[in-house]
């Protein structure tokens, strides 16, 4: 029992040391991103603090997608008008959120397969609340930093990805038979897949 222990005391500070760098692996500099490889390579085009309202003021990141006119202020100093749908995705205090559509989906889950939703407020009459059809206005999705794509949250869709590049984790869950266990381990696939396939530290790129 004590030689147990003691090798558990002598092994935690390389578990600890690894959760700590696959924590850090997944953490993005917080700014614009305008396309995915910035979200690979970990380098936004622009940096939060170069946003500006019309007015000159520095909006919450949150807020941006609330302003009809954003600007940055480019490499030269220059004020530069910077359309919404022109940001990829933006991260604010860490938290990743991805442009579709004019709003900000915030990422669930970091990594070389990133899983957000897609959510969308039902337009009503004037001055009404704003509010969501669960049932028709939260779709899940994969964001490919592979290929910078976005996928479908299916089944179908995780099995030919793992088909053409990770082999055991195909096997493995291909061979999981009831339907339904193998769609409420969806979730935890890409989290293995992500697991598997690291990001990249920016020193490596």
């Amino acid at each position: 029992m004590k030689s147990i222990l003691f090798l558990a005391i002598l092994l935690w500070p390389f578990f600890t040391h690894a959760q700590k760098d696959e924590g850090q692996n997944n953490r993005f500099p917080d700014g614009v991103y305008l396309k995915a490889d910035e979200i690979l390579d970990k380098d936004p085009a622009i940096k939060s603090l170069q946003v500006r309202t019309a007015d000159g003021k520095n909006p919450k990141v949150k807020t941006w997608f609330r302003n009809d006119s954003l600007f940055y202020d480019n490499d030269k100093g220059q004020k530069t008008l910077l359309p919404v749908k022109n940001i990829f995705a933006f991260v604010s205090d860490g938290e990743m959120y991805i442009q579709r559509k004019g709003y900000g989906h915030k990422v669930s889950m970091a990594g070389m397969l990133c899983y957000f939703t897609e959510s969308y407020p039902i337009r009503n009459a004037p001055m009404s609340p704003v509010t969501l059809d669960m049932s028709k206005d939260i779709t899940p999705r994969i964001l490919d930093l592979h290929s910078g794509e976005f996928l479908d949250y299916t089944v179908a869709v995780l099995e030919e990805v793992l088909k053409e590049r990770d082999e055991f984790l195909f096997a493995e869950y291909t061979a999981i038979e009831n339907p339904k266990t193998k769609r409420n381990l969806l979730l935890r696939y890409l989290e293995k897949y992500n697991e598997r396939h690291p990001l990249p530290n920016k020193k490596e790129l």
